[in-house]
């Protein structure tokens, strides 16, 4: 089993004491991490992210629910296969085998960030009777996605290889936080083989009908019409360059009833930049959801 920098991970143990376990999927051993007893809190990640980019959530609603969060195959602590299908389906057919695993099947909060979002919602399209209620941060989940131009200078062949493979261009925003901080997000990428699922990611970006999502993302995104009596809460990173309020305004669309709060100071790793607001909006969203009639 791949697991980079198993032999440093001790030293984050004090930010991310969280026990880690695997599933096989696909041959391939997918980590995850399950903490608490109560209704099901379902945390998917955005790319280049991973569970440990949701350690204050894990941290704080595990005393009074069953908090999930796994690192998708690609990234985190689960293998980087270079041979893979990274499509958004099979992403799904992932999150579907692990809460099979689990015994989960309903009472789910999904929270999703990013890329995660397309992987919720189409979890929550073919189990529409399993999810309870949506948390929604910067992400998209439509197959009108406007690419933003550093993302379309990454996916020119060349250029785009050596930005994102040799030098790690999507986790530079990491690189103002905390050394500790900073290394565990670093941590999962040590080679330029390791960063495979990162430019996967990028193309197959549904921009286009023959991009490899898209049928996947018309099928998402036709489905979530039938989700939008659940409750929502959308958290968004006011300052994130990658999914705008372009995105946001279609959320609103999906989603007219849902709570709406803009962190004016978070960008793409928006649990990082404002983690204590971010608790607090999630704790009254489960707080109103007590006292609805």
């Amino acid at each position: 089993m791949s697991d980079p920098g198993a032999q440093d991970r001790e030293r984050f143990r004090e930010i991310f004491p969280f026990e880690a376990h695997f599933l096989e999927v696909d041959g391939q051993n997918l980590c995850y991490f399950d903490e608490g007893t109560g209704p099901a809190l379902v945390l998917i990640h955005s790319c280049p992210m991973s569970a440990f980019a949701f350690r204050s959530v894990i941290r704080e609603f595990r005393t009074t629910m069953r908090v999930v969060a796994y690192d998708q195959l690609g990234f985190g602590r689960s293998d980087k296969p270079l041979n893979f299908d990274y499509r958004i389906e099979n992403h799904i057919e992932h999150l579907e085998r692990l809460l099979n695993h689990l015994g989960i099947s309903d009472r789910i909060t999904l929270v999703m960030h990013g890329r995660g979002a397309a992987i919720g919602m189409g979890y929550a399209a073919r189990h529409p009777e399993s999810v309870e209620s949506f948390i929604v941060m910067n992400a998209m989940s439509f197959s009108d996605f406007s690419l933003p131009l550093r993302l379309r200078i990454c996916k020119l062949p060349i250029l785009g290889n050596i930005l994102v493979n040799k030098f790690n261009f999507f986790l530079r925003p990491s690189w103002r936080y905390p050394k500790i901080v900073r290394d565990a997000y670093l941590l999962p990428f040590p080679r330029m083989e390791d960063r495979c699922a990162l430019m996967e990611f990028i193309n197959s970006l549904p921009c286009a009908p023959e991009d490899k999502s898209a049928q996947s993302m018309i099928e998402i995104e036709t489905a979530i019409w039938s989700l939008r009596g659940k409750r929502a809460l959308i958290l968004w990173g006011g300052k994130d360059w990658l999914y705008t309020k372009r995105a946001l305004r279609k959320w609103t669309e999906y989603f007219p009833s849902a709570k709406v709060v803009i962190l004016p100071l978070a960008g793409r790793f928006l649990m990082e930049d404002d983690p204590a607001e971010f608790i607090t909006n999630v704790r009254e969203f489960f707080e109103e959801g007590k006292t609805r009639p």
